[in-house]
């Protein structure tokens, strides 16, 4: 039962996917920290915050390959190592963080906040 609650959730959080911004990503990246946390989390919140983390691999990952494809494609932050090394809870907590701190921009999309939270992080100094 739990499973199919966990897979009907998922399935509902995809179709949310379609309009992917930081009102949708400020809940479900703030499950994924509270479970870092160590908090106990309901059906609902589990789903958000693996959601969450599959969300911010996936995006690490593409930035991964985006590096290979040209080494310069990543060069707009500076974390002391590849993005895929960085781990995706820890990413997640830098991505709320950004969220919280800039309130008015929950309406752009995700990825732009991803990639400016990690700016944020990870400054390049000239």
């Amino acid at each position: 039962m739990r499973a199919m609650l966990i897979a009907v959730f998922a399935l509902l959080s995809i179709s949310a996917f379609a309009e992917r911004d930081g009102n949708l990503m400020l809940p479900y990246c703030t499950a994924a920290v509270s479970r870092g946390d160590g908090a106990k989390l309901d059906e609902a919140q589990l789903s958000h915050a693996t959601t969450c983390i599959a969300y911010v691999g996936g995006f690490l990952d593409a930035l991964d390959a985006m590096t290979v494809i040209s080494p310069k494609a990543t060069g707009v932050f500076c974390s002391p190592v590849p993005p895929s090394n960085l781990p995706a809870e820890q990413v997640a907590r830098i991505f709320v963080k950004y969220l919280r701190a800039h309130p008015e921009r929950l309406h752009d999309r995700a990825g732009d906040l991803l990639i400016f939270s990690l700016v944020d992080a990870f400054p390049c100094t000239k």
